[in-house]
């Protein structure tokens, strides 16, 4: 780093999970934020990057847990609950 900053090239630190959590800029532009998730409990969501008007949009839902949607897409890509239902016995789904 001192190299780097003797010869004014830009560059930042590469920080392990919990400094990037500690980070006094991160923490200033408040990049994180706590949710609850319906099968982890509270989990730590990053917001998005963008502000529009000084303002960020609102917090994105928790990440669908392994399997949630699954009927739901098989459904619109036309599985009847009888065809889902055996993907589901053979292991497939």
């Amino acid at each position: 780093m001192t190299v780097l900053e003797a010869n004014d090239v830009p560059f930042a630190p590469i920080h392990d999970l919990a400094e990037v959590f500690d980070d006094p800029q991160v923490r200033h532009l408040r990049t994180f934020y706590e949710q609850e998730h319906p099968t982890q409990g509270k989990i730590s969501a990053i917001h998005r990057p963008v502000l529009i008007d000084g303002e960020r949009a609102e917090r994105a839902l928790p990440a669908p847990t392994l399997g949630e949607h699954t009927d739901a897409i098989l459904a619109e890509l036309g599985y009847d609950a009888d065809a889902i239902a055996g993907l589901r016995k053979a292991s497939v789904i």
